[in-house]
């Protein structure tokens, strides 16, 4: 297999007429969306796409959007899933920065007010189910700045994954078809999916976690039911029994959400689930033990790993011996050392930095070489991914995470990386000094954001917190606005000078 669409051809031949996806009360057969995904990249090609060029899918959670994806993949495009959501300011950097021929939304996009007004043109496809309820938009790359020739290159790449880079603006992780071929098959390893099994996936597709549920579930002939994130606890619940779901991709807020809702309702058992994941953020030891309560018969995997190799270990929870950070066993073909600061191996039970190596390392970051140098040591010839987590071994080699070495953290199962935020207000609003993020725990989102600002007087800051949020509304995604603010003259510091991140946390808390 050399294409990721190879797994749609498989499943679509040997379960045509059985349904793959349900979404928004509609439903597609395998045959069908197969025929659907052909002609999406026969529209492609038509105009004009060649390999390796990249394609922005602006889409909520639906069945136009799965053909996107793998229509895409099909005539040998890039798939760039941006999240519907994200501000006009930051959609443009994206834009910018990934140099798309295509753009594809749900509704028009009208603000493109830093792009040369005929770089973009709108286009319709007529007639064709689904798709005809998409806004085409075809990109004029030419317009958009200086191409680097190696943008030409990435006839192998599948897809580009945005995170946060630490200057504030976009940065790609380039994911090459057998990146992602390896891991989903890697994963199910450990899943067992198969054509019985009902997936209920309210990820968004511009999450990796939520992008693979397409490849893992599809690839073994289970149904997807698609929904958009937006979703409530309550219809979750109500969604796992009456599609009769048996598997449960979850992040931490949702998990706990569906706990709270069970424990008020004492009838909120989900027999039918055989599984129930969770990454993103590690589970609190009280949520371990509440969850086989209501999926009483699922098997509860506890997973590590990053956008840019997918996945690296997991474990099955015990709920009788519960051991705080334990992700478990790393992936078939999978290496994994911990290292201290001097590049040397740790002993067990030693805490050091975590560096990975297999079939799912990624490519590296797009345009961005100084960056990927520094991620991606290549070491006698194997790529290593230096991971910027703190981990330990015990003396079965089982893994343990402590921690990141940045200051960045989890929130609502998004990596939040406090430089973006800090960097945006202070470049943007002149009477904020410094400005220092933190993650404030909590049970249910696993952090809050809570940020810090310096300021020359504390009591002039209705006005500047109006702006700060308005700022960071208009640039950055939802799940990185702050929910806490607070202002001072003086910002904490340790006997060292550095900034006190500890006693900025007290003052949040």
């Amino acid at each position: 297999m050399t294409n990721v669409v190879e797994l749609l051809n498989k499943s679509a031949e040997k379960w045509p007429d059985k349904i793959a996806i349900k979404s928004n009360k509609e439903q597609i057969t395998y045959k069908e969306l197969k025929y659907r995904v052909d002609e999406f990249a026969e529209a492609c090609l038509a105009k004009g796409l060649k390999s390796g060029d990249r394609i922005i899918l602006l889409l909520e959670n639906s069945i136009e959007a799965a053909i996107a994806v793998f229509g895409t993949l099909l005539a040998g495009g890039v798939i760039v899933c941006i999240h519907p959501s994200t501000p006009s300011n930051k959609l443009i950097d994206l834009i910018e920065d990934s140099k798309p021929v295509f753009l594809f939304s749900h509704s028009e996009v009208k603000q493109y007010n830093h792009i040369d007004d005929e770089a973009i043109s709108y286009f319709k496809l007529k007639h064709i189910p689904f798709l005809d309820r998409l806004f085409w938009y075809s990109v004029d790359v030419g317009r958009l700045g200086e191409i680097n020739e190696k943008q030409n290159c990435l006839k192998d790449i599948a897809a580009f994954i945005y995170t946060s880079g630490s200057t504030g603006k976009p940065k790609a992780i380039m994911s090459s078809h057998e990146n992602i071929i390896f891991s989903y098959k890697a994963i199910n390893k450990y899943l067992k999916n198969d054509s019985e099994d009902r997936v209920l996936s309210y990820l968004p597709l511009s999450f990796d976690y939520g992008l693979y549920q397409l490849f893992i579930t599809l690839s073994t002939g289970g149904i997807l039911v698609l929904e958009r994130p937006t979703i409530f606890p309550g219809e979750i619940k109500n969604k796992i029994n009456d599609e009769s779901i048996t598997c449960l991709p979850g992040l931490r807020s949702l998990l706990s959400q569906i706990i709270g809702i069970g424990t008020k309702h004492k009838a909120s058992v989900f027999p039918k689930v055989r599984y129930v994941t969770n990454t993103g953020d590690s589970l609190p030891d009280r949520m371990l033990k509440e969850l086989p309560v209501f999926f009483p018969k699922a098997t509860i995997f506890l997973m590590y790993g990053l956008t840019e190799c997918k996945r690296v270990s997991y474990s099955v929870l015990d709920p009788c011996s519960i051991k705080r950070g334990m992700v478990g066993v790393p992936l078939e073909h999978t290496n994994v050392v911990v290292k201290n600061d001097d590049g040397k191996l740790c002993d067990p039970f030693v805490v050091g930095e975590l560096y990975v190596t297999g079939p799912h390392v990624c490519k590296g970051y797009w345009n961005k070489e100084d960056e990927t140098k520094e991620t991606f040591l290549n070491v006698d010839g194997a790529t290593y991914l230096k991971t910027g987590d703190l981990f330990y071994q015990d003396e079965e080699g089982l893994l343990y995470y402590v921690g990141r070495r940045d200051k960045s953290f989890k929130s609502k199962g998004f990596r939040i990386d406090p430089k973006e935020i800090e960097n945006l207000v202070i470049s943007r609003i002149e009477e904020i000094y410094d400005a220092v993020v933190v993650g404030i725990p909590d049970d249910k989102v696993g952090h809050k954001i809570g940020l810090f600002v310096n300021v020359v007087e504390e009591e002039r800051t209705d006005d500047l917190e109006m702006r700060m949020r308005k700022l960071i509304s208009d640039y950055l995604e939802p799940w990185k606005s702050p929910s806490k603010i607070i202002f001072k003259e003086k910002v904490p510091l340790t006997q060292t000078g550095k900034i006190d991140r500890e006693r900025i946390l007290e003052l949040m808390i």
